[in-house]
């Protein structure tokens, strides 16, 4: 990653997202944008609380504390493009978007994610 921004030649605030979460809502990204922004810092992390991660909740093993709540990576982060090769000061975003709580990696997680996104659209057509 260090090696393509540095290539890019982009010096300011990048998004960074894993590739396996296919719910995260356009809302979502504008709200982490607004996070970081005014948070001032270089970087920004996205977290979702484990109780909220569908499934066996092993699909997210990795765990930390944000708030006093346990929490996961979500995988959608911002790092500013001209320190990429350094340690950034990160603000840490707790958010209760249940589109990132989907994170691809099975057969399983692909059923949850189509059973998700099937729900967000029955939902649109009813409104």
């Amino acid at each position: 990653m260090v090696e393509s921004v540095t290539a890019l030649e982009e010096p300011g605030p990048l998004f960074i997202s894993v590739s396996d979460i296919p719910c995260v809502s356009p809302e979502t990204i504008r709200s982490v944008k607004q996070f970081h922004t005014q948070s001032g810092k270089d970087a920004c992390s996205t977290w979702i609380p484990a109780s909220s991660v569908p499934g066996d909740n092993q699909c997210m093993p990795y765990r930390e504390n944000v708030n006093g709540i346990e929490v996961c990576p979500a995988g959608l982060n911002i790092m500013t493009g001209a320190r990429i090769a350094c340690l950034q000061d990160e603000a840490r975003m707790l958010v209760y978007d249940p589109g990132l709580s989907i994170n691809v990696n099975t057969r399983e997680n692909l059923w949850i994610a189509e059973d998700y996104l099937q729900s967000v659209a029955r939902n649109c057509q009813n409104r």
